[in-house]
C-alpha cells in the first residue's frame, strides 16, 4: 500500500509540473511581439566613439541636456536615453506618439512585446513593454525629453553628447580638395592630344569621383546626425509605479520590508500551485486510476507465476518404517 501511495504522489508531483510548464509555454505563444520599421537613415559612414554612459537606475537626468548656446559651425549630436514606467500601456503608448509628431520627430525603429497584467497576471506572464528610437530635431530635442512626465513615471534620463566638429571639417577639407582636383581634371581631359593621355587622366578621375562620393555621403550622415537627435525611449508596463527611495528608514525597517516582500512571494507561490494542480486534477485522476490497476495486474500475474513448494509427507507413529 506504501508503494501505490508514493507512486500516486509521485504523479501527482510530475503532472502538476507538466501543468504548469503548459501553462507557461501557452502564455508565451501568447505574446504580442512585433517590429517596425517606420523609417530608415540616410546612408553615411564616419568612424564615432560612443560616448554614452551605462543607464542609471534612478530617477531624474543624467549628463548635460543641450542648451542651445553653442556655437552654430560647431557640429554636436545629441542622444538620450529614457526610461518610464506606467500602469495603462495602451494609453501611454498614444501619447508618446502625439508627443513625438508634435515635436517635428519620427520613430526609426520599435519593438513592443508582452501581455498586459490586466489581462494575463499569472505563470509568469510579462508585462507589456516599448522600446522606441526616435529622430527629432535637435531644437526640439529638449522639449520632447521634458515631456516625457506625460507619458508615465520617468525613472530616468540620460543626456549623452559628441562634439565632432574637428572631424567634420577634416572631411570637408578633403572633399574640397578633391572638387578642386575634379575640375582640373577635366580641363586636362579637354586638352589631351592623344588617347594615351586620356586613359591615365580617365582612371584618376575615376577615383576622384569615387573618394567625392564617399565623401558626401560621410558628410550628409554626419549632418543628418547633427540635425536630427537620437532619443531611446522605453516604456514598462507596471502594477503599480517605482516608489522612491526612502533614505530615513531604519536596517530594521528595510529587513522588514524584505522580510514581508518574501512571505507575499511564498504566498503567491503556493496559490498559483493550488490552482494549477486543480486544473490538472481530472487528468490526475485519470491518471492515478490507470496507474492502479497496472500495479494490481502486475501484483496478479505474480502470484500465478509464483510456483508451489511440494511438502514431503507427514509420517504418523503407528506407521512402521522401512527396513532396509
Amino acid at each position: 500500500m506504501k508503494k501505490i501511495l508514493a507512486i500516486l504522489f509521485s504523479l501527482l508531483l510530475i503532472c502538476a509540473l507538466l501543468a504548469g510548464c503548459g501553462s507557461l509555454s501557452k502564455d508565451a505563444a501568447s505574446n504580442s511581439s512585433y517590429y517596425d520599421s517606420t523609417a530608415t537613415a540616410e546612408e553615411g559612414w564616419y568612424d564615432e566613439e560612443s560616448t554614452a554612459e551605462t543607464p542609471a537606475e534612478s530617477t531624474g537626468a543624467i549628463g548635460s541636456a543641450p542648451t542651445g548656446e553653442h556655437d552654430p559651425a560647431e557640429k554636436i549630436i545629441y542622444t538620450a536615453n529614457a526610461r518610464v514606467e506606467t500602469t495603462e500601456f495602451d494609453d501611454a503608448l498614444q501619447t508618446a506618439y502625439s508627443l513625438i509628431e508634435t515635436a517635428g520627430g519620427y520613430i526609426q525603429s520599435s519593438y513592443i512585446s508582452g501581455n498586459s497584467y490586466n489581462q494575463i497576471y499569472r505563470y509568469g506572464a510579462s508585462y507589456k513593454s516599448a522600446d522606441l528610437v526616435i529622430r527629432v530635431p535637435s531644437e526640439n530635442f529638449k522639449s520632447l525629453t521634458d515631456s516625457f512626465s506625460a507619458v508615465g513615471n520617468v525613472l530616468y534620463v540620460e543626456y549623452a553628447q559628441d562634439n565632432i566638429t574637428t572631424q567634420y571639417y577634416n572631411v570637408q577639407t578633403r572633399l574640397d580638395a578633391y572638387n578642386a582636383e575634379h575640375d582640373r581634371l577635366i580641363e586636362m581631359m579637354q586638352q589631351a592630344d592623344n588617347v594615351s593621355d586620356m586613359i591615365l587622366v580617365e582612371e584618376r578621375l575615376s577615383e576622384v569621383e569615387y573618394q567625392i562620393d564617399a565623401l558626401s555621403t560621410s558628410l550628409r550622415g554626419m549632418q543628418k546626425d547633427v540635425d536630427y537627435s537620437t532619443v531611446t525611449l522605453e516604456i514598462q508596463e507596471v502594477e503599480k509605479y517605482t516608489e522612491p527611495e526612502e533614505i530615513h528608514l531604519t536596517y530594521w525597517q528595510r529587513a522588514g520590508r524584505g522580510f514581508m516582500s518574501t512571505l507575499k512571494g511564498i504566498g503567491t507561490f503556493f496559490q498559483e500551485l493550488l490552482q494549477v494542480i486543480i486544473s490538472a486534477l481530472p487528468v490526475l485522476v485519470i491518471l492515478a486510476v490507470i496507474a492502479l490497476v497496472i500495479i494490481l495486474l502486475v501484483r496478479h500475474n505474480r502470484r500465478r507465476k509464483r510456483p508451489t513448494s511440494e511438502k514431503p509427507p507427514v509420517q504418523t507413529p503407528d506407521q512402521p518404517q522401512d527396513k532396509q
